[in-house]
């Protein structure tokens, strides 16, 4: 009998700097978590995601392109936008009201970057096996 190797799945969408479309977002991570068969994994996926939108909406303005890539075991979050500032973990004062994001994504992801190109950066994250 021959097992079958799972294909590999992608979704790509807007989101909006709108009320609700944080929240669409969230719901396909946590979808795509369990396509990549990381269930346990779904509410990471979901916050993941929405530091990284949601950066890219406070600092770019406009839209934020994501991008989730599901492999059997594994989730790439990628988040696009215009700006080529890269993200970088920064010093964040105690009483400060933004400033925490990428370090919940550097401390729930196994591994995270940010890749400038001609069209800005992509800021990415991955759970599951590395």
């Amino acid at each position: 009998m021959t097992s079958l190797v799972p294909i590999r799945r992608e979704l790509v969408f807007w989101v909006p700097d709108e009320a609700d479309a944080l929240h669409a977002a969230r719901e396909q991570a946590r979808l795509a978590a369990t396509t990549a068969g990381l269930p346990e994994q779904a509410e990471a996926a979901a916050l993941l995601l929405s530091e990284l939108a949601a950066n890219a909406l406070r600092h770019a303005g406009g839209l934020a392109h994501v991008r989730l890539l599901c492999q059997p075991r594994a989730l790439r979050v990628e988040v696009t936008d215009p700006d080529p500032t890269p993200a970088e973990l920064t010093h964040t004062a105690l009483d400060a009201e933004h400033g925490r994001g990428l370090h919940l994504v550097a401390a729930l992801a196994h591994a995270w970057g940010c890749d400038r190109h001609e069209h800005g950066k992509t800021v990415w994250c991955e759970l599951g096996a590395p």
